[in-house]
């Protein structure tokens, strides 16, 4: 099994060569990937301190009034 720190080590070097494919890949901008990244690491951290639901969720509040 890999220690936390090696999992996280495996992590940040996906993520870089994800990164750089899409760069390779696609005309976006480096703004565009940081916004994107951004994105996603705030809705990341909402969901894990609970402020998102997932849709199921609102959907039986919604039918339960």
């Amino acid at each position: 099994m890999m220690t936390v720190e090696k999992q996280f080590d495996a992590f940040c070097g996906e993520l870089e060569a994800l990164l750089g494919r899409y760069q390779d890949e696609f005309d976006l901008s480096d703004a565009a990937l940081i916004g994107g990244l951004q994105m996603y690491c705030t809705l990341f951290a909402l969901q894990a301190m609970g402020h998102c639901v997932e849709e199921d969720e609102d959907e039986e509040e919604e039918n339960e009034f």
